[in-house]
């Protein structure tokens, strides 16, 4: 008799144990995996662009000076480009490398990623490139900024 009243709360015990793990289960965060352009001269504007996993309805990029600020990129119609964001870099901001985050989605803020800060002009290389004669022309004191393309070279 003793047993039958033991048995529905052993099967309830080991329904817990079984179950239990599941409870644990938790919301992935917000990865942040790159940011291109990666850099920005003193005193400029940029539109960049981030990309990772589990980014839904990422709403800011934040750095780790206050020099560096960035607000979301608006289409053309008002609506908010996805993982698009226009960095505005101070004048006085601190040449180096700054940290950054993105955030405010479902999943919460991400991990960092590098950004930095030059006093040195910019120059987007295209896509181009590809051979010897289709070049682009880098003058001394510019920093090029580019892609690498899977199977081919970059001039």
């Amino acid at each position: 008799m003793q047993l039958m009243k033991t048995i529905p709360h052993f099967l309830c015990f080991v329904f817990f144990l079984l179950c239990f793990p599941f409870a644990w289960g938790q919301l992935p965060s917000a990865r942040f995996d790159s940011v291109y352009p990666p850099s920005a001269q003193q005193g400029s504007e940029v539109e960049i662009k981030v990309t990772g996993q589990d980014l839904e309805g990422v709403q800011w990029l934040k750095f780790s000076h206050d020099a560096l600020k960035a607000e979301p990129k608006k289409g053309e119609d008002g609506e908010i480009s996805p993982n698009e964001f226009i960095v505005k870099v101070a004048p006085n901001a601190p040449l180096g490398i700054h940290k950054g985050w993105i955030g405010g989605g479902k999943f919460g803020a991400s991990n960092y990623r590098s950004f930095v800060v030059g006093d040195l002009s910019q120059v987007e290389a295209g896509a181009g490139g590809v051979s010897q004669e289709k070049a682009f022309a880098l003058e001394l004191g510019q920093v090029a900024l580019g892609k690498a393309l899977a199977g081919k070279f970059a001039w």
